[in-house]
């Protein structure tokens, strides 16, 4: 009782709008709060050994011949000697030599990191420069953008760690023709030095990052860019680094994912890779940045709080009347509640402007689930748009389906219904770009679905969106999952499903469901994916405008 009444405690400091929710969770409903957090504790351990296996497969990572300049930016203000050595060294060790350290200290007043910074600096490939006056890590960071000369500038903090070979992929990746952007897979390093909570990303999604900076490390960026772009912005303190990509997006030409895991995130006091509260400021940054994201693109639309701190979701404005078609589900009860809707006008397939798939069954768990349906597709680089599907006990069906290995599967079946302290389960709870969606809730214009030439009539419903979703992205449009679409079905599974003959996808490899995670479930009922030794896969690029 005590260790749970600690627990609780942390978690009312760390995230307190996550502590309410479970709070208010555990208030309605003892039981499912219960058997939700024995899942989280259970998949955690089972994440933590696979990851543990994962880091000691042995891999050799490839070093290229040549390659740019790469500029490493850390700025440094007070840091612990050990951490900001270990960062420093981390740089030097490697494997990948074309690379110059470009160090700023923010006026530091510790004699102990002052003298660290004095130790390296007789290496002529580091250099530093120092502020008169502290003036915090935004301006920082640009003394240090000041010192390079590198064709990429690639961004460390200063008690954060490198992987020995993370320099090499990023050369290897910037050999992507139009590459502007680049970011990495991570994890983070407890207070023991244990590499905990990986974070294997998707590859390039607009629809998340707008929503949060799930690129945080590494990133690496075209210096000519970031000058261009106006560097870091002072007033956005504490997101300085999410408002920079969000503005890099919108100049880059292609950005690259390297789904390797090459930052460590060390959780030391006061860090957010320890509590997303422990910098209540960033908070505040991450909104403005989004919201002036919005205002630069011409969005109309709004930036709303969810539950997890820090996470924010744009909500667009839709016409005053939209033309519905109903392709399946018209008896469902979803189907029914269209009646509530004075904007909705049922039409015929020709006269629509969106056509919608529902289950059958279809219950809906969220009072706007249509409009948070069609909102992507305003956005005209969207083809499709799909929600989550849940079971009466509140367990995830699919959030998204996942199209690889000759296989379309549910994302993340099995889990519980509940903001997770484990970032990468949480994606189920943000708006993201997935291979494709599922027809038991699912929307497209009408006339992008008749551009794409409609459905292949003798495929099943679950293969013949996916294979139109597939059609889209070759053709570059995207399908956007949208947890806002909730819908309740009565049953307790979705099952893979292997597509028919005639499928044409068959190398298709789901950009979006990260290469180091499998479709198995090892034996554990709720398993989001297995990480396997494997050979380190190549970088994905995507162009930034559909």
């Amino acid at each position: 009782m005590i260790d749970l009444l600690a627990r609780a405690i942390r978690l009312a400091r760390s995230n307190p709008r996550l502590f309410l929710n479970r709070l208010g969770l555990a208030a309605r409903s003892p039981r499912r709060y219960i058997r939700a957090r024995r899942f989280a504790i259970a998949e955690y351990a089972a994440i933590q050994s696979s990851y543990d296996a994962w880091r000691a497969a042995p891999r050799n990572p490839s070093v290229p011949d040549r390659g740019p300049l790469l500029s490493v930016l850390i700025p440094v203000r007070n840091t612990d000697p050990g951490m900001l050595n270990e960062a420093i060294d981390a740089v030097v060790s490697q494997t990948y030599g074309n690379w110059e350290l470009c160090v700023a200290d923010d006026a530091s007043d510790r004699s102990e990191t002052i003298r660290v910074l004095e130790r390296w600096s007789g290496d002529p490939r580091i250099l530093m420069t120092r502020r008169d006056s502290a003036g915090h890590i935004s301006a920082a960071s640009n003394d240090a953008l000041e010192l390079a000369s590198g064709e990429f500038v690639v961004l460390l903090d200063h008690d954060d760690l490198l992987a020995p070979h993370a320099l090499a992929r990023v050369a290897e990746s910037a050999g992507i023709g139009g590459v502007d952007f680049m970011y990495s897979d991570e994890d983070k390093l407890d207070p023991s030095g244990r590499h905990i909570e990986p974070f294997f990303k998707p590859a390039w999604s607009p629809t998340l990052l707008t929503s949060c900076n799930y690129v945080t490390h590494l990133a690496a960026l075209r210096r000519s860019s970031v000058i261009e772009a106006g560097g870091f912005r002072n007033q956005m303190v504490g997101s300085q680094d999410h408002d920079l990509f969000l503005r890099i997006v919108e100049r880059a030409r292609r950005v690259a994912h390297i789904p390797d895991i090459l930052y460590s995130w060390r959780q030391a006091p006061g860090s957010t890779a320890r509590a997303s509260i422990a910098k209540p400021y960033a908070i505040g940054a991450a909104r403005l940045a989004i919201e002036e994201a919005v205002t630069r693109r011409g969005i109309a639309g709004r930036v709303e709080r969810t539950a997890l701190n820090g996470i924010h979701v744009v909500r667009r404005e839709l016409p005053e009347t939209v033309r519905i078609c109903l392709m399946s589900g018209a008896g469902s009860p979803a189907a029914r509640s269209l009646r509530d809707h004075r904007s909705v006008v049922l039409a015929g397939r020709r006269d629509a402007d969106y056509l919608i798939w529902l289950a059958a069954d279809a219950r809906p768990r969220t009072r706007d689930w249509l409009a948070a349906l069609l909102e992507p597709l305003l956005d005209l680089s969207v083809a499709f748009s799909g929600g989550e599907t849940v079971t009466p006990r509140d367990v995830v069906l699919q959030a998204g389906m996942i199209v690889r290995d000759g296989e379309i599967a549910p994302a993340f079946s099995g889990i519980p219904n509940l903001p997770h302290s484990n970032f990468y389960l949480n994606l189920k709870d943000l708006p993201h770009e997935v291979g494709a969606v599922h027809p038991s809730v699912c929307a497209i214009r009408r006339d992008t679905f008749e551009e794409l030439g409609g459905l292949q009539a003798d495929y099943s419903p679950v293969a013949a969106i996916a294979d139109l979703c597939v059609t889209a992205w070759e053709q570059d449009y995207r399908a956007v999952y949208v947890p806002g679409a909730r819908m309740t079905v009565e049953t307790d599974f979705i099952p893979s499903e292997t597509p028919p003959a005639s499928w044409q996808w068959g190398s298709f490899c789901d950009p979006y469901w990260n290469p180091n995670l499998s479709l198995s479930r090892d034996g554990l009922p709720f398993a989001p994916g297995r990480w396997t030794a494997r050979a380190l896969p190549a970088a994905s690029a995507a162009p930034v405008a559909g």
